[in-house]
């Protein structure tokens, strides 16, 4: 999304005072109309935003004036310039509804207690009473910023990054952390309704080896505009790290989180990393940052998203990492029985250094269109796409871009490798339903961890119309597609 730089916010603000300055020996201008320099007609009768009083509501100039803007929303009445120079975006916009005593429950660890009924002048203190309150009343939570030591259970609605003095809204100002002592500091079992949780920081916690900061369990949910983080952890046994885990049959809406695996290190066979992990349950995961932490142990694995038995995932406009680890990682794993459709996703694996590098590993089902994929073959070749010679596996790919750092290989399946576009593309290898128009080109990232694409790329206008599969209108910054003669591949649409 294009910004406003510095120096134009600096220019137009001189200009603001200018105008609005004026002459100190001109007459005063008190006939409604706009003769001199200076704008105090009550009205704004003139094509520039010159006034003192910024009454006109709309945004026809290079500075939001709107009153106020403080907020993530989008509240001008006319939006009209190209530009959206709220903080957050009317095309990201967040769920919770306007904060009121009629349909919430208050928290503040500031200024609450218990003792309070939890309303805005009264908030409560913790998170959990908050959440016992609105259910018996049937409301939601809304919650102010600080830091909240307890593990929560929501079977209502949960709203974070509010200011407790007037309950304005502000998620990346009024940063809300709910840090357990548990495993999970959000965990979302079966309920009567769907469960949203938006505006926090959300940090797990090492239970025997193991920590997920949010689980969903049979939960159907919407989780977004969040921070998502499992713990780190160095023992002698088991040591599993996840950001996400979904189970037991949910239905999760996942949406523009920042989701990651913690650090692990052991000895013990099982050392994971991973950023999400999906089983039997159906997902939908749009414009998240999902990585996974380094996992240093024999057998260690890092997977970024992790799709596993019976469960159906539909995954766009993603950016999908893994962190270093001394034996597998995996970016994108489709497992035995599952179904994933992958449209717009950045998608890197970072260096594996016992066991290899793989950008997507497909056993299950998949559908892959214009997907960046890069693998890394520092140490050992590794390979953009692995696709198992199993029973059930069967994969269709349009316009993705398989590439890799060092040695690498397109497409595996072992024990053979395929380096022939053409070959690929002939869809000439167990399991493939469908090939076309992929390449193999260096996608010219900006580097530096910056995943956008810069001019020159090959991925600039090589993907197709993904609509059949999913209707993908903005890219990971909210700028439109297609913008050009086409799609771009990855998650992000070029903007010179």
């Amino acid at each position: 999304m294009k910004r406003i730089t510095a120096a134009l916010l600096i220019a137009a603000l001189i200009l603001f005072l200018f105008l609005a300055c004026g002459d100190s020996s001109s007459s005063s201008d008190d006939n409604d109309d706009d003769n001199n320099t200076t704008d105090d007609d009550t009205s704004d009768d003139d094509s520039s935003d010159d006034d003192i009083d910024d009454d006109d509501n709309d945004d026809n100039d290079t500075t939001d004036d709107d009153t106020p803007d403080d907020d993530t929303i989008d509240d001008d009445t006319i939006d009209d310039d190209s530009i959206d120079d709220d903080t957050g975006g009317d095309w990201d916009p967040p769920f919770a509804p306007e904060p009121s005593d009629e349909i919430g429950i208050f928290v503040s660890a500031a200024i609450g207690s218990d003792d309070n009924p939890g309303t805005m002048q009264s908030p409560v203190h913790t998170v959990a009473y908050g959440l016992e309150l609105a259910a018996a009343a049937g409301k939601v939570v809304f919650v102010a910023k600080g830091t909240y030591n307890e593990s929560v259970t929501p079977g209502v609605s949960l709203f974070g990054g509010y200011r407790a003095s007037d309950w304005a809204r502000n998620m990346p100002t009024y940063i809300t952390t709910i840090e357990t002592a548990d495993r999970a500091a959000v965990t979302i079992t079966c309920q009567k309704a769907q469960v949203i949780v938006e505006g926090f920081t959300l940090l797990g916690a090492t239970v025997e080896g193991e920590s997920w900061a949010v689980e969903i369990a049979g939960g159907d949910a919407i989780v977004a505009h969040n921070i998502i983080r499992g713990d780190s952890m160095f023992q002698y046994g088991e040591a599993i790290s996840y950001g996400l885990y979904i189970h037991e049959q949910s239905t999760v809406e996942v949406i523009r989180n920042i989701i990651g695996g913690g650090d692990v290190f052991s000895g013990d066979p099982t050392v994971v990393s991973a950023g999400a992990i999906i089983h039997n349950s159906e997902a939908y995961l749009f414009n998240n940052i999902i990585t996974s932490g380094q996992a240093f142990g024999y057998g260690s694995a890092s997977r970024g998203v992790q799709v596993l038995y019976l469960s159906n995932v539909v995954l766009a406009n993603n950016l999908i990492q893994t962190q270093q680890t001394l034996g597998s990682t995996v970016s994108l794993l489709v497992g035995g029985s599952a179904l994933a459709t992958a449209v717009n996703n950045t998608i890197i694996a970072a260096e594996g250094r016992w066991s290899g590098s793989i950008g997507v590993y497909v056993e299950g089902q998949a559908l892959l269109a214009n997907n960046a994929v890069r693998c890394s073959g520092n140490r050992l070749t590794c390979s953009a796409l692995d696709v198992a010679e199993a029973y059930g596996t069967m994969i269709s790919m349009y316009n993705n871009d398989l590439w890799g750092i060092g040695e690498f290989h397109p497409l595996t399946q072992f024990p053979d490798y395929f380096d022939d576009l053409e070959e690929i593309n002939a869809c000439e290898w167990y399991g493939c339903i469908a090939a076309a128009d992929n390449i193999s080109a260096d996608p010219l990232f900006v580097g530096g961890g910056d995943l956008h694409l810069t001019a020159g790329s090959p991925c600039i206008d090589a993907g197709l119309d993904p609509s059949p599969w999913y209707e993908v209108e903005i890219d990971f910054d909210g700028d439109a597609r297609p913008l050009g003669d086409g799609w771009d591949i990855g998650a992000d649409e070029y903007t010179p």
